[in-house]
Formats: C-alpha cells, sequence, structure tokens
C-alpha cells in the first residue's frame, strides 16, 4: 500500500481530491458543462466521479475522501432539485440542538463590511495571533441570502446566466448595485468556510419561489421562441444545413430581383425592339408569300442574294482574342521607377553644374532612365507618370548646349509607323511621341530643346501640340502616335506569329485605356476599325484578323448611351460609302455586328451582299440610319460650348483687367469706368454662349483699346470776370442811365474770356435779370443765356433769387431757355417748385463737372445691359419694357425655365423668385435695383449651367457661395453691380472650352 503523502500545510484534501474548490458549483464538481442533461448523465457523472475519488484513497485519509464522495451526492442532489422543482433533498445537517443567534434584519452581506457575526470590527490585523471572531452560521442566513445561494449553486456559480437572475431578484427587494456586490461577496465567504456540502444542504431546504404556469398560448409561444432561437444558433448539422439553405434562398431571390432590374430595357429599347420584330414579321410575310424562290444550294456557303436579306458571315467561334495581361519584365522594370527617379534628379543637377558636357556615363543613365519609363508608363498611377515626366523635363531644362540637347533628344526616336518585332515597343512609341509633344510646348525648355522637337513633330506627327487635351500635349502626342501605329500593328497580320501580334495588339489597348477615355478612346478606336477595314485580308475567314476586327467592335459602346453614338453613326456610315473599302470587309463587319450581339438594335437586313456594289451598301446604310437609336446621354462634350483657343484666352485676360479696374476705383467716375467694363464683360460671355463669336471678339477688342466710346472729358469750368466787383460799382455809378447800363450788359457780351461772374457781380447782375426794366430785364437774360449758362456762381444766385422773378411767360421762357427743361403754364399749381427744381438740377450740375460724364457712363452701362438681355432672350427687336437690369433677369429665367434637371438644383426657380422679391422691397434707389436684378440673373444662369453641364454642379455652388461673399465685402453699390457682372461672366465661362485643333478635335 502507497504511504499517505504528507499534505502541505493549509491545504484542503477535499479539494484536492476533487480537483477544485466545494464552492465551484455542482456542475464542476461534477465534471459537467453548460449543456443540458437529464437523470442518466447525472447518474453516469456521479459514478464516474466517485470511482476516481475513491480510487486516489492509498493518497488520502479516509475521511477525506469520504467527504469528497458527500460533496459529490450533495452537488447531484442540488441538480436534481434543479431539474425536478418538486423534489426535495434531505437534510444534510443533523437536527441537534444548535445555539441560534439573533436574526438578522436584513441579508448578512449588507451590513457594513468588517463589522462580524459577533459585532465586532474587524480592522488592522494584530501582530500576535488571537482568536479568530464566529464566522457566519447558517442560522444567520436570510432567506434571500439562501434563494441567492440556491441560483448561485443550481447555475454553476457566478456566470452570465446567474448574474442576470441575481439582479433580478436584487431590484426586487430594492437593493441597488452596491449592496449586491457585499451580498455575493459575503456569500462567497460563507460557502468558502462551510464548503458546497454545508451550502447545499441548506440551500436546498428553502423554498424556491415558483413563478405562476403560463396559459396555453403563452407556453406555445415560448416554444417556437426557443425552437426558433435554437435553430439560428445552429447547435446541431441539421440546424446549420436548414438555415445555409434559407439565406441561400434569400441571396437568390434578391439576386433575381437585382438581375432583373438591371437587365430590363428601357422604353428605347423596347421601342427599337418592337421595330425589329414588326421588321423580322413583315420578312416572313414576304418569304411565305414568295415561297416558290426557293433558295439556291450553292447560297448555302455564300451570301444570298434574296432580295431583302444577305446570309452573314459564320465562323466556328466568336472572333475574340486576348493577350499576355501585364508583361513580366515591364512589372519588373516598374520597381526600379524609384531609383531611375533619383537617377534623374542627379542627371539634372550635374547638368546644372556643367552643361556643357555629356559624358558617356550620364548619357548611359539618360538612356536607362528614358527606356525604363518608356516600358512601363501605362502600368503607373497618373501621379507617378506625371512626376516621372516633370523629372525628365527638368533634366531638359538644363540642356543649353546644343550638343547636349541633341544628344538627349536622340533618347527618344519616334516612328510610328515602322515595323514592330517586339510587343513592348508600342509603348515606348507613345511614350516618345508624347515626350516629344512635352518638350515642344513646354517654354520653360532652351530652344535648343524645343526646336528641332517641333521640326520632328511637323515631320512626323504633324498637327497641333494638344494644349487643350486633357492629359496636355503628351496625351494629344502619344494618342496620335497610337493611331498611326494601327497600320504597323495590322500589317504584322499573317506576317509573325499570332502570340507576338496578340501581345502587341494587348499593349495597344493598355496605351489607349491610360491616356484616353470616353468619346477620345471611342473616336481612336473607330479609327483602327478604319484601318483594319481598309488593310486587313481574309476576314470572312476564321483568323487574327477577324479576331482583331470582333475585339474593336466590342470595345467600341454602340449603344444610344454611350460616350459619342453620334461619332459611331457618322464613322459607320463613312465606311459604307468608302469605295476604297472592300464590299467583303463590310459584309463581315455587318455580320458581326448582327450575330455577335455587339449593337442589340441592328437587324438582318443590314447586312450588305459582297456581291453587289455601291448602289447596295448605300441602301443597307440608309437602312440602318433611319432607325439607328438617338444619342439617350450626353454627347462627348455634354453641352459644354467649344470656343476657338485664341479667343478664349483673350476672355480670361479680360477678367484679370476688369477686376484690376475695380479693386483701383476710387471715385465715382471710376467705379462707373469699372461697371461698364464689367457689364462688357457679361455681355461678351452671353455672345458665346449664343454662338455669335465673331460680335465677341469685336466687343473685346473694345474693351482692350485706349480709346473709349464714351466722351470722358467733363465740361471745363468756365473762367470767372476779374476783378470781381468792378462791374458792379461800375453798374451803380450809371445810376438810372438806363443807356450806360445796356452798355455794361453789352460789354459782358462781348467778354468772350469770362464765362461766369464773382459773387459781387452776379449778386447785381441777377438783380437786373429778376427785377429791373423790361428793357434791361431782357438785355440781361439774354447775356445769362448766352454767356453764363455754364456759370455756378450766376446759376446759384438765379436759384436763390428766384422767388423775386415775377410769374410771367417771359420768365419761364428764360427759365426753359436757361436751363434747358421744360416747364408748365404759369397758371398750373406746380409751377413754383419746378421753377425751383429746375434751377437747382442746373446749378448742381455746373457745381459737379462730373455728374454729366456719370449721366452719359450710366447711359452706356445700360445699353450694354439691355443688350444683354437681348442675346439672352435671343430676339434682337425685342422691346425693353421696364429696367434694363430686371429684363435681362426675365430673360435668364425664361431660359432656366425650359430646362429640365436630373437632380435637385443648388438653388430652385421658385427660391429664386422668392429672393428676389425680397430684394426688391429692400431697394431704396436705382443702383441697388440694379444689383438685386444682377443677383437674380445670376443665379438663374446658374441653374442654366447646372442643367446643360450637371458636372459643373459644384463650380456653379461655389461660384454662387463666392459671389455673395464678396458682395458683402464691397465698400459701395457701384462695386457690388461690378462683381455681380464679373460673376455672372465667370457663370457663362463654366461652360466653355478651347476648342482642340488635334485630328480627334475633342476638348478633353
Amino acid at each position: 500500500m502507497t504511504p499517505i503523502q504528507p499534505r502541505r500545510p493549509g491545504s484542503d484534501p477535499v479539494a484536492e481530491l476533487l480537483g477544485a474548490s466545494r464552492a465551484a458549483g455542482p456542475r464542476s464538481l461534477l465534471g459537467l458543462g453548460s449543456g443540458s442533461i437529464d437523470a442518466d448523465v447525472l447518474e453516469a457523472a456521479l459514478r464516474t466521479r466517485k470511482r476516481a475519488v475513491r480510487g486516489q484513497a492509498d493518497r488520502f485519509p479516509a475521511k477525506a475522501v469520504d467527504e469528497a464522495c458527500r460533496a459529490l451526492d450533495f452537488a447531484a442532489a442540488a441538480l436534481r432539485e434543479v431539474g425536478e422543482s418538486d423534489a426535495t433533498l434531505p437534510p444534510v445537517r443533523s437536527q441537534a440542538f444548535v445555539a441560534t443567534a439573533p436574526k438578522p434584519d436584513g441579508p448578512i452581506a449588507t451590513r457594513p463590511k468588517g463589522v462580524e457575526a459577533g459585532g465586532t470590527s474587524s480592522g488592522n490585523r494584530p501582530r500576535t495571533p488571537v482568536k479568530p471572531t464566529a464566522r457566519i452560521s447558517e442560522n444567520q442566513l436570510t432567506p434571500f441570502d439562501r434563494l441567492v445561494l440556491s441560483v448561485l449553486v443550481a447555475g454553476g456559480g457566478w456566470n452570465s446566466r446567474t448574474r442576470t437572475i441575481v439582479a433580478g431578484l436584487a431590484a426586487q427587494v430594492g437593493l441597488d448595485a452596491e449592496k449586491l456586490g457585499r451580498v455575493v461577496e459575503g456569500l462567497a465567504g460563507f460557502m468558502r468556510d462551510h464548503g458546497s456540502a454545508g451550502t447545499i444542504g441548506e440551500t436546498a431546504l428553502v423554498a424556491t419561489p415558483r413563478p405562476p404556469a403560463p396559459g396555453r398560448v403563452e407556453a406555445a409561444m415560448v416554444r417556437v421562441s426557443d425552437g426558433i432561437t435554437r435553430e439560428f444558433r445552429g447547435e446541431s448539422a441539421g440546424s446549420r444545413i436548414r438555415l445555409a439553405f434559407i439565406f441561400g434562398g434569400l441571396a437568390a431571390f434578391f439576386g433575381a430581383i437585382l438581375v432583373i432590374a438591371l437587365t430590363a430595357p428601357s422604353p428605347g429599347v423596347r421601342d427599337i425592339e418592337q421595330r425589329r420584330l414588326a421588321a423580322e414579321e413583315a420578312i416572313a410575310e414576304r418569304e411565305a408569300a414568295d415561297a416558290a424562290a426557293a433558295i439556291d444550294p450553292e447560297h448555302r456557303v455564300t451570301p444570298s442574294v434574296r432580295e431583302g436579306v444577305v446570309r452573314p458571315a459564320r465562323f466556328d467561334r466568336p472572333p475574340m482574342f486576348r493577350g499576355e495581361g501585364r508583361p513580366d519584365a515591364a512589372v519588373f522594370q516598374l520597381e526600379r521607377v524609384p531609383v531611375m527617379l533619383e537617377e534623374a534628379s542627379q542627371l539634372a543637377r550635374q547638368l546644372e553644374l556643367d552643361p556643357t558636357t555629356l559624358s558617356a556615363r550620364r548619357a548611359s543613365a539618360w538612356d536607362d532612365v528614358v527606356a525604363t519609363v518608356a516600358g512601363t508608363w501605362p502600368l503607373m498611377t497618373p501621379d507617378d507618370r506625371g512626376r516621372y515626366l516633370t523629372a525628365i523635363l527638368k533634366v531638359l531644362e538644363q540642356a543649353g548646349d546644343a550638343t547636349v540637347a541633341d544628344r538627349l533628344s536622340r533618347s527618344f526616336a519616334v516612328d510610328p509607323e515602322a515595323g514592330i518585332d517586339d510587343p513592348i515597343e508600342v509603348w515606348s512609341r507613345a511614350f516618345h511621341a508624347g515626350l516629344l509633344g512635352s518638350a515642344a510646348s513646354n517654354p520653360s525648355l532652351p530652344e535648343t530643346v524645343r526646336d528641332p522637337a517641333r521640326a520632328r513633330l511637323d515631320a512626323i506627327l504633324a498637327g497641333s501640340t494638344g494644349r487643350n487635351v486633357r492629359g496636355g500635349p503628351f496625351a494629344a502626342l502619344a494618342g496620335r502616335a497610337l493611331d498611326r501605329m494601327t497600320v504597323p500593328l495590322v500589317a504584322m497580320i499573317n506576317a509573325v506569329d499570332d502570340a507576338v501580334v496578340r501581345d502587341a495588339w494587348e499593349r495597344w489597348f493598355d496605351a489607349m485605356e491610360a491616356i484616353r477615355n470616353d468619346a477620345r478612346r471611342q473616336a481612336g478606336l473607330l479609327l483602327a476599325v478604319e484601318t483594319a477595314l481598309l488593310r486587313s485580308t481574309g476576314l470572312a475567314d476564321q483568323g487574327m484578323s477577324s479576331d482583331l476586327l470582333g475585339r474593336l467592335l466590342l470595345e467600341i459602346d454602340w449603344t444610344a448611351a454611350g460616350p459619342d453614338p453620334e461619332g459611331v453613326r457618322d464613322a459607320y456610315g463613312k465606311w459604307m460609302l468608302d469605295p476604297s473599302i472592300p464590299v467583303g470587309n463590310l459584309w463581315v463587319l455587318a455580320s458581326l455586328l448582327e450575330g455577335a450581339g455587339r449593337a442589340g438594335w441592328f437587324r438582318p437586313e443590314f447586312v450588305p451582299d459582297p456581291e453587289r456594289g455601291m448602289p447596295d451598301r448605300r441602301r443597307v446604310q440608309m437602312l440602318a440610319d433611319d432607325v439607328w437609336p438617338d444619342a439617350t446621354g450626353s454627347s462627348p462634350r455634354g453641352n459644354l460650348l467649344l470656343i476657338e483657343p485664341g479667343l478664349l484666352a483673350s476672355y480670361d485676360l479680360a477678367f484679370v483687367e476688369v477686376e484690376s479696374m475695380i479693386e483701383r476705383a476710387t471715385s465715382p467716375v471710376e467705379r462707373l469706368l469699372a461697371l461698364l467694363a464689367a457689364e462688357r464683360l457679361a455681355t461678351t460671355g452671353a455672345l458665346l454662349a449664343a454662338e455669335r463669336p465673331a460680335e465677341a471678339r469685336a466687343l473685346l477688342q473694345r474693351m482692350g483699346s485706349e480709346t473709349s466710346d464714351v466722351d470722358l472729358d467733363s465740361i471745363p469750368r468756365p473762367r470767372a470776370m476779374e476783378p470781381d466787383g468792378e462791374w458792379a460799382d461800375a453798374w451803380r455809378k450809371a445810376g438810372s442811365d438806363q443807356q450806360a447800363r445796356r452798355d455794361l450788359i453789352a460789354a459782358l457780351r462781348r467778354n468772350v474770356v469770362a464765362g461766369d461772374l464773382g459773387p459781387r457781380d452776379a449778386a447785381v447782375f441777377v438783380e437786373a435779370v429778376w427785377r429791373g426794366p423790361l428793357a434791361i430785364r431782357e438785355a440781361a437774360q439774354a447775356a445769362a443765356i448766352e454767356r453764363f449758362n455754364r456759370g455756378p456762381v450766376v446759376a446759384v444766385e438765379l436759384l436763390d433769387t428766384s422767388d423775386r422773378a415775377s410769374r410771367n411767360e417771359a420768365t419761364l421762357g428764360f427759365i426753359e431757355a436757361y436751363t434747358g427743361v421744360s416747364l408748365p403754364g404759369r397758371g398750373m399749381a406746380e409751377a413754383e417748385s419746378r421753377i425751383r427744381s429746375a434751377l437747382a438740377t442746373h446749378a448742381i450740375a455746373l457745381l459737379d463737372p462730373d455728374r454729366e460724364l456719370i449721366d452719359r457712363l450710366t447711359d452706356v452701362v445700360l445699353q450694354s445691359i439691355a443688350e444683354r438681355g437681348r442675346i439672352r432672350s435671343g430676339d434682337a427687336d425685342a422691346p425693353a419694357n421696364g429696367l434694363p437690369a430686371a429684363v435681362t433677369a426675365d430673360a435668364a429665367r425664361a431660359v432656366a425655365n425650359g430646362l429640365f434637371l436630373a437632380a435637385s438644383p443648388t438653388v430652385r426657380i421658385e427660391e429664386i423668385d422668392r429672393r428676389r422679391t425680397a430684394r426688391r422691397g429692400l431697394v431704396r434707389n436705382g443702383i441697388q435695383g440694379l444689383v438685386a436684378e444682377h443677383v437674380a440673373e445670376l443665379e438663374f444662369l446658374g441653374f442654366v449651367v447646372e442643367a446643360e453641364v450637371p458636372s459643373k454642379r459644384a463650380e456653379v455652388s461655389g461660384l454662387l457661395t463666392s459671389a455673395a461673399l464678396a458682395r458683402s465685402d464691397a465698400p459701395s453699390v457701384l462695386e457690388q453691380a461690378a462683381l455681380e457682372a464679373v460673376a455672372i461672366a465667370a457663370m457663362d465661362r463654366l461652360r466653355f472650352i478651347a476648342r482642340d485643333l488635334d485630328p480627334l478635335g475633342d476638348s478633353g
């Protein structure tokens, strides 16, 4: 027998036998998990655990073994109690008398921490051993303590499930979280002191309150809920399989709905399909009516010459090819790009230090830099490609020496129509052409580089440098080289291995994708199709030629919503009527379109007969053109307006000049001149939008000329007669001598130098004008009209003494002649106020020399605004009913009201109308009204631009915001009006782009 090994002091042999603390819970003691168990499982687990405990009897005392077995029995009894609520366990402890302690008022663990059952405080642990205080006994447990202990024992200890149950019980008795924590802590100490046996024995006697039995409906709902929960938990293989089937079915259902929604034909396509079906039915009826016309057996191989329908070309497989996706060599070279960038930077620095010397090592490094990027550029991101190109141009900037420039330029030779031996040459040639175009158009490069580059382009790739093409000169020239390379690429077919041809064309498609998109890419594909139709042979046979044509037709968008449906339509008509294209190739082209589904609207009767000539080709072309679907999407340029580059550059320059005038203006005249320039700039934009470039160019020239069509010279202030008072003294000395006084007035009329009088002379002279004898008065009035009508001193004196004038016809006639203002008859009640108003207006005009100039400028400004309104409305003879600014805003509103926006506009027309009405209510003078109407015109024009060019939506919103901010910061109303006019011109500018002069023409 194995001797019993001595135990460590303080160790619990029962816990070591059980492998867990007696407070761990019945499931842990019996080795059961958290799943459901039945009586058989429980009994089997009890027997197994007891055998394991008794198997260690040789190592532990017999008392410990018996106590461990009892603990296992108590654990099993506790689990039976949980499983069967009606069963009760026998008492664990004997019924011997036990001294009972006073009943606690509440749960024992809710008492302040540190106070034991005997009422003593734990305090600090003494340095010398003392007798321990009495522990908590079973009699001190409250019913709530016993209830919590039963939950903990039955639930396997403190876990998520028991925590939820205990929290609910605590809420029912009104315990907060802190007190509940102390309850659990105290019960944990109790379980450590008494072990699981004592715990089970005492708590088993507690009658757990039973919830009321649920009704039948509630029980059924609970069973259904539990069943669904088990199914969705996937606790068994069957439930997981059923879940997979359910979710798979749902995914298939929603996928089918999505496919149906995406593939449902549009109304236009359905209309085309209905017309196609109607045509097929008509053809079938004609065939049935002409049953006697049997098909000749030989026409089973060659196309049928039967009226209306031609047998299309047939192939064993759909013509198509794919080349190598990404060349391994190019991918390897792509990893060297950062090194090559650094090499280019070093080379630029070396040439900057020594621009006349290019050593062999430097030349070799330069060749390596150019070759690396030429063989990898379509694989780069646009940003990386731009950085690489910039680094190369930095090197060329230092090539001021002609010899060095010539050596650097030799590294990017361009010959797009030479034979192609390696597919990667397609990329290299395109890059060399793009680099040559960038060098020729870059003003920062020396002429030693630019002049040879321009000469080479004129000789090899004649055309514009592509400054106005998206991607700049590089994209324009590289694209032009790709267009020219289609000739040698087509010539490779049947001359070299088909694998090489496929890879070369795949590189061509890669380069096209890198530098072109949408309409410009489609135009390049159409040029490639034309080259294939002109130069290919044997298109009717299965081979590389037919595969190339099939791939090109697949890449082109033949639908009505394509990027350039009108361009495709024009190209197809051009091919059909081009006598240099063999009719057999057109037969294959139409057969592929009809049979391979490239164009869903294409009908069998559109296939030309290869045995007939141009009349049949013209006939089928007209048939196809009649049913060719109209474009449903935006054109390649959308609704952008193409403007000649020089004219657009002048328009942009005018913005800078006008804004500078507005900023420099300080006086009213200068601000009016700035307003006039701004209004003419806005009128120029309206002319460009109306596609009247000649008038716009003329107006821009008038804006930039030195001489204006407005007379800017103000009326000079007349010279006053000197010395002041001398004439007045002579007048007084004349006394009552009427002849002497008439001579003095005559002397004034003869004085051609003076146009005004001094204050003393003016007072005496005006007295004679108003109150002198008849002859003297008439002479004085005639002198005032003839000599002093521009004199401010005389005018002010007449105004101040007008109450002394007689109210008769002679006086009214004099005032009309002197001021130029028509007055009513003297019998009218308002004659007095009219006389003073006329004299005051005349005096103010003379005191302010710029007033007349301001009036003239105002008239010209209003004329310019009215002209813009006529341009917007499209009616040159439209009468101006109302203020010119309001009429112009109404014309812009009429244009906006006739447009439709697919998305919600930045500002709705109704909102613009509401704001316009509110602004009109705040207007206090004419210039404020001008600003208010300009704001409305700008908002209406923004609506128009959003409708015609939806891609400019964000720019329209930004322009409206910036215009409002500038208007709020302007120091004067005139400046506000000028800024609004500039904003109107800028809004028109959003839909202008420069017309490119490349063969592909597009705006980019």
